[in-house]
This record gives structure tokens, sequence and C-alpha cells, in this order.
């Protein structure tokens, strides 16, 4: 597999996987759940459906550490100190994102069976899983997102300046909670874009990137 495929495959296989993750986990009752009591039946309700999301999930986040490496790469030199900002974004939202994930994950096998998950913990377990996925997974997403804009508005590097802005943006507004959760569905389609324009494209001219 050449560099370009990698790219492009990278992307692709991120996104798929965290966007079936984010549909599978949506599809449960948690996310319209607030108190304990249902919080705790929904954990035993939705035991496989929370497991299966959740195992997608982490491996959509060891597919978003080969999607910096890729991105970095792609850049090569002319990334700067943006690509470093690429690796350690990628490699801490995908550590968050499997923590956030494991520790849902937990929850559903702790409810095997009706009433084994006490309503406290199962609030516990939600809010703390929930906090790690918006708090620190969306902000490490962020990092890598702006890091990427940033490299591509200053050097026009197969990507449009333009595409590089609209980056920037995303990048920006993935550090803020609440709005930041749209992050699950927004990531994985700049993901795929990113990864193809960086691909296929070529290098702009010097004036494209001023």
């Amino acid at each position: 597999m050449n560099s370009r495929t990698a790219t492009i495959a990278s992307g692709v296989l991120f996104a798929v996987l965290l966007l079936a993750a984010t549909s599978i986990l949506q599809g449960s009752a948690l996310p319209f759940l607030d108190s304990g009591d249902e919080l705790a039946q929904g954990f035993a309700d939705d035991r496989d459906a929370i497991l299966a999301g959740a195992q997608l999930g982490v491996l959509a986040a060891a597919a978003l550490v080969w999607l910096a490496v890729q991105l970095r790469r792609s850049f090569g030199d002319n990334g700067g100190s943006y690509g470093t900002a690429m690796i350690a974004g990628g490699t801490f939202a995908a550590a968050a994102l499997a923590t956030g994930l494991s520790v849902y994950a937990s929850g559903a096998l702790r409810a095997e069976e009706d009433g084994s998950l006490s309503p406290e913990a199962a609030a516990t377990i939600s809010d703390i899983g929930g906090v790690i996925i918006g708090g620190a997974a969306m902000v490490g997403m962020g990092v890598l997102v702006l890091a990427f804009g940033l490299a591509a508005a200053r050097t026009a590097w197969r990507v449009p300046v333009w595409f590089g802005w609209v980056s920037v943006v995303l990048g920006v507004a993935l550090f803020a909670l609440p709005i930041n959760y749209l992050g699950l569905f927004a990531v994985p389609v700049w993901a795929v874009i990113a990864s193809v324009l960086l691909a296929t494209g070529e290098r702009a001219s010097p004036a494209a990137a001023r």
C-alpha cells in the first residue's frame, strides 16, 4: 500500500468505525435518560448494543492514531510544528475516546442482570464516560483538526487554502462544550475529505498560500 492510498484508507476506516459506533450508541436508550434508575435499567436493557458500540469506538480510536500519523507524514517537513501537534492531538483524542467508551462498557458489563448496577453507580459511570469523551476526546480531535488547518492554510500543501480555514473553524469549535459532541459526526466527515484531498491534491503555487 503506497502512502497516498494509506492516507485515504486511514480516513475512511476511522470515519466508518466512529460513525458506526456513534450510531449504535445513539440507538440505545442511554443518551435520552437522566435519572440513575433509568440509566441503570438502560445499561441492562441495551447491554449488547453498548458493548458493540464501545468496541467499534475503541477500534475507531486506534484508526485515529493511524490517521494522525498519515496526515503528518503526508505534509512531511512542510507541516513543521503543526505536524507534531497533529500526532499529539490524535493520540490524546484516541486515548480519551477509548477510555470514555471503556467506562460505558464497564457499566454494561456490570448490568448483566437487572438490579446488579445501582442507580448511583449508573449515573456516575454515565457522567464520567460522557465527560471524558466530550471534555477530553473532542478537545484532542480539535487539536488535530486545528493543526491540520493551520498547516494547510500556511502551506497550501495539496489541500485548498479554504479547506484549511474550514478546518481551523471546526478545530476551534471542538473545544467548546457541549456543542463539541457534534464532532462525533463532523470529524469523521472531515477526516474523509481531508485524507482524500491530501492524498490526491498537488502542491499549490506560493501565491495560493498567501
